[in-house]
């Protein structure tokens, strides 16, 4: 959570944004690309729809085979010297991510890897060397943030470096589980290019500022445009339309913000809202009003270079939107009742530049299916760059999803069917779902807005909600995309739940990557929890509870922002401290379990503890939180069972000062056999 700066920085902090979304486009000049003109690219949005000629490429350690072995996969090593990347240029090499941490002995611990050296062109001594560790977290100029960062459990630098003929990566004595990510840039031949050097030139140094001012005013609290138009409030009836916009001539839409502050979660997702550029018959844009600001599982306040979401419930996309001929906007009302929110957009009237493209969305949702990878965009018969997505997940299989890698394919390219796994390679192939997210280690550092990524849901078995956008790296084709995100390491994953929205720029008309379904039909399936031996639900222990006062029942959990394994709980409300409540839960077979739950916690929450068979397991738990969540599953230790019935009890400890009860949830339990 950002914590708010004085209003003054507030204003101007907005004033950069919405000043940087507004400048006029201007045809790139004539001038060799440097690392000023790319960062330009990395900071100027207004650059963002016009036609790219170069294209894309991301080396990785992902697992050649198809599998998930996602680290130590180097192109070449001699000695201790392991290669990264071996890019012919002139090109330019825009992102490098890497893990900050790696898993020892089950825990995430501090490493500082081995030398990292970046060779330009044909020079006898390398351009950067410095300990990995150090480029990306002692703030060695030009490595600072915010293009440099690191984002606790992995690192990443935006900064580009431009190579006229070569560039060359290595890292000398690389740690174990060394994960990477290098995308470069290839420009036409003949691209004139004043390579990276140190120290920076003037020009070079001032671009790097005003790139790091845009970037740091994107992290403070969501502001609004200066001068945005006053929007309506609109009632719209259950399953009507409302028009909300209507744009005439030329232009670009700079902002544009849904305000709909009493609006549910649930209802938040049933609105779907449809934007038409030029008069095209198919929306270019067309998405459920929560996924595409960032709130699939409920409303959020966060900020970031494209979206953002303040506290009044005002979500904003900063994406430019031109149009040449007009723009519409609608929203559909999904929902049993009337629902009232307001539309605004932010715009200037302007003559396009001639390779000016249109953004599109498309939304796409599944339940996943072993062997095939979760579509984010499909394209073809047009050119244009792949500029970001939003992406929600829900499983019951704790967080095993984020092993899936991204890949992407463009034009000519092939994805190549993997020999011993359901999974195919791409040309670009990432090495897993958080990393692609600017993360590591299943989003470690929790939820946490960058200027160009976020994790905004993070519940420790169900759900994940992230997004990326991309600047200078976004992938170009010249006439189709396929881009996707694996299931699981190899695909092997089924029965998940995948819902994103894919930001594209094009030539043409967009064809809908599949049918919008009713907005009435647009929720989220019930998850029931799969990821552990023994898993017995709360509620299923109702009718056989005995408490020694207060009440037991069954509590329907669905609709709120994160998920219930079976959408249900076990609650036991107005028990008095010292009063015990007891549970009859079954074991297969005599023996030691190692025995967790996942416990409800919230506002009316109390303390409890736990007990099998008389035996105290674990430690007592505080239940109290300001708001009602499930935090994934709390180990309790380990529990010697008897065959059949065991009686799992919990009794009540009261209540920590803020909390208004002494109220006790329980989702689960889970009882994992230990060997001998």
């Amino acid at each position: 959570m950002v914590h708010p700066p004085a209003k003054s920085a507030l204003l101007a902090a907005a004033c950069m944004v919405w000043a940087i979304a507004s400048m006029p486009a201007v045809e790139p000049a004539d001038e060799a690309v440097s690392m000023a003109s790319l960062l330009r690219e990395a900071s100027d949005v207004t650059r963002l729809p016009l036609h790219r000629r170069w294209t894309v490429r991301l080396d990785s350690s992902y697992d050649r085979t198809g599998g998930n072995q996602d680290q130590q996969q180097f192109l070449a090593v001699d000695g201790d010297t392991a290669l990264l990347a071996d890019l012919d240029g002139p090109g330019a090499v825009v992102r490098f991510w890497t893990t900050s941490v790696i898993a020892a002995g089950g825990h995430l611990s501090s490493f500082q890897p081995g030398v990292l050296r970046i060779w330009i062109d044909d020079q006898a001594k390398p351009a950067v060397e410095l300990p990995c560790g150090a480029l990306f977290k002692d703030g060695q100029a030009p490595f600072v943030p915010p293009l440099t960062l690191v984002n606790a459990s992995a690192s990443y630098t935006y900064l580009p470096i431009p190579y006229a003929r070569h560039c060359r990566i290595t890292v000398e004595k690389p740690v174990a589980e060394f994960f990477y990510h290098i995308t470069s840039l290839r420009f036409p031949a003949g691209t004139a290019v004043r390579s990276f050097a140190l120290p920076l030139a003037a020009e070079d140094a001032q671009a790097l500022q005003a790139a790091g001012a845009a970037w740091s005013a994107s992290a403070l609290p969501a502001q609004l445009a200066p001068g945005l138009p006053a929007a309506t409030p609109l009632t719209i009836a259950p399953g009507a339309v409302a028009e909300a916009v209507a744009l005439t001539g030329a232009g670009t839409i700079t902002s544009l913000v849904v305000a709909a502050p009493t609006v549910g979660d649930a209802a938040l997702r049933r609105l779907v809202l449809r934007v038409w550029f030029d008069g095209h018959g198919v929306p270019d844009i067309e998405a459920p009003v929560a996924d595409l600001f960032g709130n699939a599982f409920g409303h959020k306040v966060f900020s970031s270079l494209f979206l953002a979401q303040n506290a009044a419930g005002e979500m904003t996309l900063r994406l430019p939107m031109p149009y040449a001929a007009g723009a519409r906007i609608a929203v559909e009302n999904g929902n049993a009742e009337a629902v009232t929110l307001s539309i605004a957009v932010a715009s200037r009237s302007a003559a396009l530049p001639p390779d000016s493209l249109r953004l599109r969305a498309d939304f796409d949702q599944e339940i996943t299916v072993r062997g095939r990878a979760h579509p984010w965009a499909r394209i073809s018969g047009q050119a244009g760059h792949f500029v970001g997505v939003v992406q929600a997940m829900q499983s019951g299989r704790t967080l095993g999803f984020c092993e899936g890698d991204d890949q992407v394919r463009v034009d000519d390219e092939r994805f190549t069917a993997s020999a011993r796994f359901p999974t195919v390679i791409g040309p670009w192939n990432g090495t897993g779902t958080e990393d692609f997210f600017n993360s590591a280690w299943y989003f470690a550092e929790g939820i946490k807005a960058l200027p160009l990524s976020a994790c905004l849901v993070k519940q420790g078995f169900g759900r994940i909600d992230a997004f990326r956008f991309f600047l200078a790296d976004a992938p170009v084709f010249q006439h189709s995309l396929d881009a996707q995100l694996e299931n699981g390491g190899t695909n092997e994953g089924a029965g998940d739940y995948y819902s994103s929205v894919a930001f594209w720029y094009g030539s043409g008309e967009r064809s809908p990557l599949m049918a919008m379904p009713p907005a009435a039909q647009l929720g989220f399936p019930t998850v029931t929890f799969t990821g552990a031996p023994g898993i017995v639900e709360g509620e299923s222990l109702v009718a056989t509870a005995h408490a020694d006062g207060g009440t037991v029942s069954i509590q329907d959990m669905r609709g709120l922002q994160q998920v219930w394994s079976g959408g249900q709980q076990l609650r036991w409300s107005g028990g008095a401290p010292g009063q015990a409540l007891t549970l009859l839960v079954e074991a297969p077979a005599a023996g030691d379990y190692q025995v967790s739950i996942m416990l409800t916690h919230g506002p009316s929450y109390g303390i409890c503890s736990f007990a099998i068979n008389g035996v105290r397991l674990g430690r007592e738990l505080d239940a109290y939180r300001p708001e009602t969540e499930n935090e994934g599953l709390i180990d309790l230790g380990r529990a010697t069972l008897s065959a059949g019935t065991n009686h799992l009890t919990i009794t009540q400890a009261g209540r920590a000062g803020r909390a208004s009860g002494t109220d006790v949830g329980l989702d689960l339990i889970a009882m994992r056999p230990l060997g001998k």
